[in-house]
């Protein structure tokens, strides 16, 4: 970050891959477990998230697979020129593009890194205010299992789309 104009509401950004004029559509916080500096001072809102409860990960078939294919898929110079996509085995399309592993060793753990994010609540303040987590709930097993928040996030190459889940109680926890 070069500078930041709050009056402008301007973030100006340097050392980003981009064309220059490129509008950032979302920033997101450095997360020192996950990135290249981990001593690395971030906001209190950011501190917090480490300092909660991890929630619960759990992929569906369909994502599962997507990723997979995403880290096994054929590279893009395998690809023929018109050939732009490739079959998800559910009737989509995905790009053909293969995520690039680095700086991960391998795909477990970069699996392993997604899920450590996903896991902490970093959701902005503000997030957490108008989408409240509701708890541990004692009927979560009976409820409908509705997201209290939908959200995405770019990680590494992949941009993930995600949603929140109330969590039944451990036997014996209270609700």
């Amino acid at each position: 970050i070069v500078r930041v104009n709050a009056a402008a509401g301007e973030v100006v950004l340097a050392g980003l891959d981009v064309v220059d004029g490129t509008p950032c559509l979302d920033l997101k916080p450095y997360l020192p477990t996950f990135e290249a500096i981990p001593s690395a001072v971030v906001p209190a809102w950011v501190q917090a998230s480490y300092e909660e409860p991890l929630m619960t990960v759990a992929w569906s078939t369909e994502a599962s697979a997507q990723l997979a294919m995403l880290l096994k898929g054929p590279a893009a110079d395998d690809c023929d020129a018109g050939d732009s996509s490739y079959g998800s085995g559910g009737g989509e399309a995905v790009e053909a593009r293969r995520v690039r592993l680095w700086p991960f060793a391998s795909e477990q753990e970069l699996r392993i890194a997604l899920e450590g994010t996903l896991a902490l609540d970093i959701r902005s303040p503000l997030q957490k205010e108008r989408h409240p987590h509701p708890g541990s709930r004692a009927d979560a097993g009976q409820l409908p299992r509705e997201p209290f928040f939908v959200g995405d996030l770019w990680f590494h190459e992949l941009h993930v789309i995600y949603a929140l889940l109330p969590e039944p109680c451990a036997a014996g926890d209270s609700a």
